[in-house]
């Protein structure tokens, strides 16, 4: 560049060379970030017990029992991924009365029954003049998780925030009962093998986006319930897919409908939602998805409303599709546990004879886990092939995966960046030391034409 002669020729040839430099590392920038891996890095070990592909769930917190049950029964052939169903003051005290414990079980049975096909979260009322909140929290809570272990995966305080003493004395009685949500600072509880919730209730669909944005401030799983006093706009329901589609902190979008809200507007928005694609979603996904292809023995397991993709024989076999930098499998380990072999991307000829990766699910007590299969790819489309390899007696058990998306530059991305910034160095160098040059030049002594004058002086021009 510093070899042409022409001043004009290389100052427009540096300019050039530094602008297309910019642009072309504005471009990279861009062309990797082919995924977004907003909130969660790493996920909790625990599954959700819910379908999170559903996107929607309903939350019947602002109506009575008898109104929920009514609503439930009005149309039922939707099933939302989460159903937040109200349990009564009266209902809660009853619970630790004897002679009236039985109709308040039946008034449960009633209520649970109409949320048959989803999972469901039971808020607490806080009765009036409790002497013991703690006793009267834990005699509920005992009783709902006895009677429906297989039906009702987390339970809370329905004024969670406005009564902090009644939902302390809740996570109190549920960490009594289930050591497991003792201590755990998040809104819902789960009874089983769930993982916790953090709720987060408003009023302005924008809220819902602001979720999207706050992801790295997340520690754990969101549910973001939404109040409705109108039938559902569908913007609202295309942020809410995007929620769950873009982000890995967001675990479903809870529809909260007044009491004079129309039941069949908001059943029918429910239904019209799904985050259903051909590979997994950013973050936790379920293994029992449809894109989810089997080849061998698998059935479908429930721990509480946990399902989980259980086989005991051997060369089982999971193939999916992600987009995605990392991945990692939520599954049991306990002793009698089998191990994993994943290959990542293979080649259309078929499987390798060694696996990418092999995981061993053993461990001497029981419990769920989250690890990673693979990191630092990519952020592209990938295929996954699992398979399972078990002994006699052994089995394994997996609750889904984990995908996210933070993109990684591969070595190809970081030479390419290094070439563009040394280009626009080069030429941002050169530029700059042809203009100190030319005001060096110009603001110098202007020449003296000396001629010869009668009176013996000189003059300048």
């Amino acid at each position: 560049m510093l070899l042409i002669s022409n001043d004009r020729a290389r100052r427009t040839l540096s300019w050039s060379a530094f602008v297309i430099a910019c642009l072309s590392y504005v471009c990279l920038g861009w062309a990797e970030q082919g995924t977004r891996g907003v909130g969660m890095v790493e996920p909790p070990t625990s599954p959700l017990p819910f379908n999170r592909h559903s996107v929607l769930g309903l939350d019947l917190r602002q109506h009575s029992s008898l109104s929920a049950y009514q609503w439930l029964t009005t149309d039922n052939s939707q099933a939302p991924g989460l159903i937040v169903i109200p349990v009564d003051a009266d209902v809660v005290r009853a619970l630790g009365q004897a002679d009236v414990q039985d109709a308040a079980l039946a008034a449960l049975d009633s209520l649970v029954e109409a949320g048959v096909g989803s999972p469901l979260a039971a808020c607490l009322r806080r009765p009036d003049a409790v002497t013991d909140a703690v006793e009267t929290a834990a005699i509920a809570v005992e009783a709902l998780i006895e009677r429906y272990p297989d039906a009702i995966a987390y339970v809370f305080a329905c004024n969670h925030a406005s009564e902090p003493e009644w939902q302390a004395a809740v996570a109190e009685a549920m960490g009594n009962i289930n050591p497991r949500a003792a201590g755990v600072a998040a809104t819902l509880f789960p009874v089983s093998s769930g993982a916790p919730l953090t709720l987060i209730d408003t009023r302005d669909p924008d809220d819902i986006l602001t979720e999207i944005e706050s992801g790295e401030a997340a520690k754990g799983y969101v549910a973001v319930s939404l109040q409705i006093d109108a039938p559902v706009a569908p913007a609202v329901l295309q942020d809410a897919r995007r929620a769950i589609m873009e982000t890995s902190h967001v675990a479903i979008v809870l529809i909260r409908p007044t009491p004079d809200v129309n039941v069949d507007s908001t059943t029918a928005a429910i239904a019209a939602v799904s985050g259903h694609s051909d590979g997994l979603l950013i973050g936790f996904s379920n293994a029992t998805l449809e894109s989810v292809e089997r080849l061998g023995e698998w059935e479908t397991v429930r721990v509480g409303t946990v399902t989980y993709l259980r086989v005991t024989t051997a060369s089982a076999t999971l193939t999916f599709d992600f987009v995605g930098t990392d991945m990692y499998l939520l599954g049991v380990r306990s002793p009698n546990a089998g191990i994993v072999h994943a290959w990542i991307d293979p080649p259309a000829t078929g499987l390798s004879p060694h696996p990418d990766v092999s995981y061993d699910l053993g461990a001497t007590q029981a419990r769920d886990t989250a690890h990673p299969l693979f990191t630092g790819l990519s952020a592209s489309r990938h295929t996954l092939v699992l398979v399972a390899n078990n002994d006699d007696g052994s089995n394994v058990m997996i609750s889904g995966f984990f995908v996210t998306g933070s993109p990684v530059l591969t070595w190809t991305g970081r030479l390419a960046a290094a070439s563009l910034l040394l280009i626009a160095t080069a030429a941002l160098a050169e530029r700059c030391a042809s203009t100190i040059s030319t005001i060096r030049r110009t603001s110098g002594p202007r020449a003296v034409d000396r001629w010869d004058h009668p009176r013996g002086f000189t003059r300048q021009r």
